[in-house]
């Protein structure tokens, strides 16, 4: 089963698969990406790749870069007893939508602790652009989704796991 996890840069999608992971025994779909590498990328691969052909991979462009994963990894994963979570902005949830019906959005309580959180992390140049596609994540709310607001990446893994039990 593929959980798709949304939000935009800076609500902790990375750190909440960690837990899922760690702790539940979900298995991270890989996520292949032409930016530069953070200590954070546990599931993402680096590729001075700029070009996924489209019949093998879904691709996704965020702040200039390029994110990709292998469509036969999706459809693997669709068709397992077991869980695979990957996360995915939100404007690409259609693109999506062939996969699988469980998605997961990712919100902060404000967006005060949005803009911090990418102050924090040295991403401020992009607080315009998340700003825009956080007010369209607001729009996406439906029947499709699980929204959770993520004060505590652990927490918030935990309440993904147990709903889906």
């Amino acid at each position: 089963m593929l959980v798709v996890i949304l939000g935009t840069a800076g609500v902790g999608k990375d750190t909440v698969m960690r837990y899922l992971s760690r702790d539940y025994g979900f298995h991270l779909v890989s996520t292949l990406t032409s930016r530069t590498e953070r200590p954070d990328d546990s599931n993402k691969t680096m590729s001075p790749v700029q070009f996924f052909p489209p019949n093998k991979y879904e691709v996704q462009e965020a702040f200039g870069n390029l994110y990709a994963q292998r469509k036969d990894e999706l459809i693997s994963a669709v068709e397992s007893p077991r869980y695979f979570a990957v996360d995915v902005s939100c404007r690409y949830i259609d693109r999506f939508s062939i996969y699988t019906n469980t998605f997961v959005l990712l919100t902060l309580p404000t967006w005060e602790e949005h803009e911090r959180r990418l102050e924090q992390a040295g991403r401020q140049e992009r607080i315009g652009e998340v700003k825009k596609e956080t007010e369209l994540a607001e729009r996406l709310v439906d029947h499709r989704l699980m929204r959770i607001v993520n004060e505590d990446s652990k927490r918030t893994a935990k309440i993904i796991a147990e709903s889906l039990e």
